[in-house]
């Protein structure tokens, strides 16, 4: 389980986050919803100790990430694909190689870094285009690259900030259909998104910012106590 308890964020007198206590149990499919600003990227930031919060705590499964220490951060983001709005795919590599990367700290041999590329690439639905370089791919497929390689350590969540904000309509509802087919394998996903007509025709949770605070959740989870949260994890 993911628990934000009290969780605020600010960047000197700017408030990013105000007081956010959120559940996401394992396997749920949920929305972010809110315009730039709301604090959708703080909360994947903070998810993945990327930034701290300036007050509260944060519990992925067994890491409280209040106390986690530095070594034990790589072990939290192997169990954690995040997928920022910015992603940036290397020009000079190929699909295929921009995927591998992805499996370099898992220490696979190179057979077994072709064989997973190679499966990747099919789930992401990419199967001919792996020896193609970031210039050949359209937005779509480019895309589709940032969630294969993110998915390349088996993350038992996946948050995508913003993941169809550059797309064209059938090109975001095909990368929102992925997600949605990830997500039925077991994965959580996590995908902030300012479109409210997206968020609301898939018929998710959808966790509504408005300026840095939850101002609606339309399928709350309860903050379970020390005692049950012990027995939760963040595994698939």
């Amino acid at each position: 389980m993911i628990i934000f308890d009290h969780v605020s964020k600010s960047y000197g007198t700017t408030n990013a986050l105000d007081q956010i206590t959120l559940a996401i149990r394992p396997g749920e499919f949920v929305f972010i919803l809110g315009p730039s600003g709301a604090g959708k990227t703080s909360l994947a930031r903070l998810l993945i100790k990327e930034i701290t919060p300036t007050e509260g705590t944060i519990q992925v499964g067994d890491f409280d990430l209040t106390s986690l220490k530095k070594k034990e951060i790589p072990l939290l983001r192997q169990q954690i694909g995040v997928i920022f709005q910015d992603y940036k795919l290397l020009p000079d590599r190929t699909a295929a190689e921009n995927i591998a990367l992805s499996l370099e700290i898992l220490n696979k041999t190179d057979e077994a870094v072709v064989k997973t590329v190679g499966e990747l690439l099919n789930v992401a639905g990419l199967t001919d285009k792996g020896n193609l370089f970031p210039s050949q791919l359209s937005g779509g497929e480019a895309q589709r690259v940032v969630i294969a390689r993110a998915l390349g350590t088996d993350p038992a969540v996946l948050f995508a900030d913003e993941p169809t904000g550059n797309l064209d309509q059938k090109n975001a509802w095909g990368i929102v259909d992925l997600l949605d087919r990830i997500n039925k394998h077991g994965t959580t996903v996590i995908m902030a998104t300012h479109d409210d007509d997206m968020a609301n025709r898939l018929r998710k949770r959808v966790v509504r910012l408005e300026n840095g605070k939850v101002v609606n959740d339309n399928a709350p989870v309860k903050i379970p106590t020390q005692a049950n949260l012990t027995s939760e994890t963040v595994e698939k």
